[in-house]
């Protein structure tokens, strides 16, 4: 069979290595460290099929492939040597698809969650990929309030939230507690 191995990046700068196989182009989301660590499991045929515990929680934005022609924004755990992302174009539309008008993508996924009063932030789930971040804000028990300032802890309040990993949008409401 043919392979290749392929590189993944950081945006610090950091490379991890991955398998792909050549004639089906599927890609193992195992990761190395060096590319002849990434051969060496394909000779000994020990790749892990089971995604890491921790891969979800510690994943970041990364580009797939960026020596090639055509790359795409994916996501991997540094610490869990996974790749969590999407493997290929296809799996980066299924997660993401693209709007043509009419026949185009559906509104951003919502995430109502409360804020307990005083709270310095709350952590907040992207509804597409499980990463987790801290939203900052400060709940108030006062009513009203101004917009751009802390939020009011008897109101609802929309955010319109990018996710730190996968980079789409979603819509985040806090709900008073």
């Amino acid at each position: 069979m043919s392979h290749r191995v392929f590189t993944i990046e950081f945006s610090d700068g950091h490379r991890l290595y991955g398998m792909e196989d050549g004639v089906s182009g599927y890609k193992y989301r195992q990761l190395f460290d060096s590319s002849e660590a990434a051969w060496a499991c394909r000779r000994a045929g020990t790749f892990e099929t089971e995604e890491p515990a921790s891969a979800k929680a510690t994943q970041e934005a990364v580009v797939n492939d960026p020596e090639a022609s055509w790359t795409f924004d994916t996501r991997a755990s540094r610490s869990a040597m996974w790749l969590t992302g999407p493997r290929d174009s296809d799996e980066f539309e299924i997660e993401q698809p693209i709007a043509f008008g009419i026949y185009g993508a559906d509104a951003p996924k919502e995430v109502a969650q409360p804020i307990p009063l005083r709270a310095e932030g709350v952590e907040v789930e992207c509804p597409y990929c499980g990463a987790v971040a801290v939203h900052a804000h400060k709940a108030e028990s006062s009513p009203g309030g101004d917009p751009s300032g802390p939020l009011t802890h008897c109101a609802v309040v929309q955010h319109s939230v990018a996710c730190h990993a996968c980079r789409r949008e979603f819509v985040y409401k806090t709900i008073a507690e």
